[in-house]
């Protein structure tokens, strides 16, 4: 062959030292030259391994080192041996839509773009319509899907666009009605109520031209097929929408608009709601037609409108329950269920308020939703499922031979047969359960209220202040006893300690630096030192690690009684039982008389005022060492100290209100200044010579 001819117009590759001819432009897969003999000494190179030779993909232009040159999702030699697309197109048809997904997602042709032949496009009744480009007729209404969306803009996914009973098909192409409008002639009646009921025409709002439209021929009761004097309407005397004639037919009252009485009109009855107008309760079910309708929603025609097992009038009578839903409480049971078989409330989710619903009880527990205690174990159904994941039908799940609520008392797990060793439920043993202390540590001295035998720090031990007694000072239950072996105390358990508030403001005297809110601190008031004035005992030393100080705990506070009440000082609002309380006697304001601080702050929460009173200089009004608060003669005048007396009536002036007031405060202050100076007079003493 002369390689140089022009008439050919080949190009020329040498292949493994054989020249080959391939065409000057790119090839379609079915012009690609097919690959030589094996018997010839061509050496047969598929580079990428995509299934076509190298010389195939320099004919048809796809590239020997990319198995998917134009990235579609096939293999070169799939698209050119088995789809016959073009390996160079990513979308072979020009749908928009790629090969791969063509062929691998939607089972389109590649090669077509209009797959199913409905005048849509694949990608288009993928993407915009939802249709099945696989099926021509996607709702199998009659209508290609081009036809509806092209044609008749009508629903290619509803066999009837306009919900008027007709399908779309059957509007175009029998009634010649509109298959995107359910009243296509604008008469009142449906497209299909005219062709399937009243054999009229659709397209004719006045089918027999009598000058009244088909609607209101209906409405009137006249013929809409005759056009004589049925076009006059019938009478109706009492205007209810129902003529008189038809009144006289159903035996209601041509007169009355609502003959049974029973709220709704008879034309509303007749043409509305199928009830009967001449009856007030159409299904006997105990309740009017209009109580149903227009109050409870409920079915006039069905005695039982949810279905529930109980009849409309009787939810609403005896039950309180909703007649148009069948589970009224919400619990997973019907209404009929709970009433007539498990004896539950209809309106309470949780009959037994052990916190499982009733549903749950009967569909998933199978306990008894009106006992609390279904295996009567001492602990609730909703304890035991919720909690302790023990088996509320068994009152030792385990099997250890101990009850489940014991166990439970005891810190054992009742769920485990060989957990029997109990959990210690007061581990410092101050008589105050750790399920009181909680985990807090209130005084941050890195020791947990419940490990903590002074959780305060104010020298006091947390079994005193929370109302026991400590006959040997060592913060520790007297004379224990623990049979049960669950770390508390017998005793306490039996009788729990008070945990004593004295002031009320919910901080348990045990936390609480001023116990009695007068603005001293428990420490000071219990005759301790606080040089800081910060209400904690000053040494903090603390070697034991049991909470409390080592100096107090060697020698305890001596929990000061001033005046031999039995009410030791920091729990006394009146220390001295001198008549003025502590608080004023320390300086405080008590405007309203009660012995506490006035608008009590406690920003830190340890119980005392914030800011603090100072407890370390407090008035000592004559100067012996004894604190006014402490002091029942705090004048020495070798009287007790008592309150001046406040009289709110009168004509004099007082400070202490600013009315008038028989007291006058300015005589009184005269009257003790001059007491004051006869007193400091002393008397002349003449000696004889």
């Amino acid at each position: 062959m002369n390689k140089n001819s022009n008439s050919s117009r080949l190009h020329y590759l040498t292949v493994a030292g054989v020249a080959c001819a391939v065409a000057a432009l790119p090839l379609h897969a079915q012009q690609i030259p097919p690959a030589a003999p094996a018997t010839e000494e061509v050496a047969v190179t598929d580079t990428d391994q995509d299934g076509i030779t190298d010389i195939q993909e320099v004919a048809v232009g796809s590239d020997v080192n990319n198995p998917d040159t134009d990235g579609d999702g096939l293999l070169d030699g799939e698209e050119v041996n088995t789809f016959f697309t073009d390996p160079v197109n990513a979308d072979t048809d020009g749908d928009t839509l790629p090969d791969g997904d063509e062929v691998n997602l939607h089972g389109t042709s590649p090669t077509n773009s209009d797959t199913d032949g409905d005048l849509l496009d694949d990608a288009a009744e993928i993407s915009i319509h939802n249709t099945n480009p696989l099926l021509p007729d996607s709702d199998n209404d009659g209508l290609s899907d081009g036809d509806e969306v092209l044609t008749h803009q009508t629903d290619p996914e509803k066999v009837d666009t306009d919900g008027d009973g007709l399908n779309d098909a059957g509007e175009v192409l029998t009634h010649l009605t509109d298959p995107g409008n359910p009243d296509t002639d604008g008469d009142g009646l449906d497209d299909a109520a005219e062709v399937n009921e009243h054999n009229t025409d659709p397209t004719i709002a006045d089918t027999d031209g009598g000058g009244v439209s088909d609607g209101e021929e209906i409405a009137n009761g006249t013929d809409p097929l005759s056009n004589n004097r049925d076009d006059i309407p019938l009478p109706d005397t009492d205007g209810d929408g129902v003529v008189d004639d038809t009144e006289t037919t159903l035996g209601t009252d041509p007169a009355s608009t609502d003959t049974d009485g029973d709220g709704l009109s008879d034309g509303d009855e007749v043409n509305t709601f199928g009830t009967d107008p001449t009856d007030i309760d159409t299904d006997n079910d105990g309740l009017s037609d209009d109580e149903e309708l227009n109050f409870f929603s409920s079915d006039p025609l069905l005695i039982d409108s949810d279905g529930d097992g109980l009849h409309d009038g009787t939810e609403v009578t005896t039950h309180n329950t909703d007649p148009a839903v069948a589970d009224t409480d919400g619990d997973g049971l019907s209404d009929g269920a709970e009433v007539t078989t498990n004896e539950t409330d209809p309106t309470a989710t949780d009959t037994d308020g052990d916190g499982l619903t009733d549903g749950e009880e009967i569909n998933e527990h199978s306990t008894n939703p009106t006992l609390p205690d279904s295996d009567g174990d001492g602990l609730s159904d909703g304890e035991e499922v919720i909690t302790l994941n023990t088996d509320p039908l068994n009152p030792d799940t385990d099997g250890d031979g101990i009850d489940d609520s014991v166990e439970t008392n005891n810190g054992t797990d009742p769920a485990d047969s060989n957990n029997t060793t109990p959990t210690d439920l007061d581990t410092d043993k101050d008589g105050i359960p750790n399920s009181v202390e909680g985990t807090g540590d209130n005084d941050a001295d890195g020791i947990a209220n419940a490990s903590d035998l002074d959780s305060d720090n104010d020298g006091i031990p947390d079994l005193i202040e929370a109302g026991g007694s400590d006959a040997d000072n060592n913060g520790t239950v007297d004379n224990p006893l623990d049979e049960n072996n669950n770390g508390l105390d017998d005793a306490v358990e039996a009788l729990p300690l008070p945990v004593t508030d004295t002031d009320g403001d919910t901080l348990p005297d045990y936390l609480d630096l001023d116990s009695d809110q007068d603005g001293l601190s428990d420490l000071f008031e219990a005759g301790g030192i606080d040089a800081d004035d910060d209400g904690i005992f000053d040494d903090a030393t603390d070697a034991n690690g049991d909470g409390w100080s080592d100096s107090v705990a060697a020698a305890p506070l001596p929990l000061t009684d001033s005046d031999g009440d039995s009410t030791p000082n920091h729990l006394d609002l009146d220390s001295d039982n001198d008549g003025i309380f502590d608080l004023v006697e320390t300086g405080g304001m008590d405007e309203d008389n009660d012995g506490t601080i006035d608008s009590f702050l406690d920003s830190d929460g340890d119980g005392r005022a914030t800011p603090a009173l100072n407890n370390a200089s407090l008035p000592d009004a004559d100067n012996n060492g004894i604190p006014d608060f402490i002091d029942a003669d705090a004048e020495a005048d070798t009287g007790v100290d008592a309150a001046a007396p406040v009289f709110t009536t009168g004509v004099g002036c007082s400070i202490v209100d600013g009315k008038p007031s028989l007291f006058d405060p300015l005589l009184a202050l005269l009257a003790v200044a001059s007491a004051t100076m006869l007193r400091r007079r002393k008397p002349e003493i003449k000696h004889s010579k």
